[in-house]
């Protein structure tokens, strides 16, 4: 599996992180090199491998989010397969409420050599022209320490921008488009009436949950190093609970449930 400077610094900063978050982590690592390794020869086992290292990530964050004890995270079913394929849609969401500030300033991840030591894996800098010639960065600490809120002061909950994201994947509402996601994995393994299971353009497709894996285990460096309760974090795993439990009360069930097929 080939890892770019960035990625390889990800990896080697996940897995110091604590368990059971490191556990997730590395097992997420694991399963996509071995779908890279498959990918000539089984590429249907490959896919779900792929789509397997992204539900581990996922889980890894999820499990970050309890640990520092964040409001509602003990609720999260870490079994459940929609909860696991929902979180990267939710950071498209979540990505569109933000994109007029990436659009206007460029954000820089710095690593922090020490990492043990310092207990910050990177920091997240906004850098902001000033004047005509000079920029300056300014690196919120911890880094995920940012309010989002209407102009009238009330919290940003998110669920415009989730449906937005259904829609412009071609699904009438969250849960089609979520249960379809989800259901990738059995698609990849069993035969229906019609056909037996096939892959295409197997190569995109790994190539894409390899980034997803990587934003998902960047996530758990911005959250899981640091003890304070961030606000960014907070209010966007309120409004993922709201949402998978208005459209699917049983995905955010205690621990302990069975697991979904």
């Amino acid at each position: 599996m080939e890892l770019n400077s960035f990625q390889q610094k990800v990896v080697n900063a996940a897995l110091k992180t604590s368990a059971p978050c490191k556990h997730s982590a590395t097992s997420a690592i694991r399963h996509l090199e071995r779908s890279w390794q498959l990918i000539d020869t089984m590429p249907e086992v490959a896919g779900f491998l792929a789509i397997t290292a992204e539900e581990e990530a996922a889980t890894a964050v999820f499990q970050a989010l309890k640990q520092r004890k964040y409001e509602g995270a003990e609720k999260i079913n870490f079994k459940n397969h929609r909860v696991k394929n929902a979180l990267y849609p939710f950071l498209l969401a979540i990505h569109k409420r933000f994109k007029p500030v990436f659009d206007d300033y460029e954000i820089q991840f710095f690593f922090d050599p020490n990492y043990p030591e310092g207990k910050q894996p990177f920091r997240v800098g906004m850098v902001i022209a000033v004047g005509s010639d000079t920029k300056q960065v300014a690196m919120p600490h911890p880094p995920l320490q940012i309010l989002s809120v209407h102009k009238n002061g009330t919290p940003i909950d998110y669920k415009k921008e989730f449906g937005e994201v259904a829609s412009e994947k071609g699904f009438a509402n969250i849960t089609k488009y979520i249960e379809t996601v989800a259901n990738q994995r059995n698609l990849l393994l069993y035969a229906s009436p019609q056909k037996i299971p096939t892959l295409k353009d197997a190569h995109q497709f790994l190539l894409d949950k390899h980034n997803v894996v990587f934003i998902l285990l960047s996530l758990l460096l911005l959250i899981e190093p640091h003890k304070p309760i961030q606000h960014l974090p907070q209010e966007a795993l309120k409004t993922f609970l709201d949402v998978l439990s208005r459209d699917k009360p049983n995905a955010c069930a205690e621990r302990g449930s069975k697991e979904e097929p």
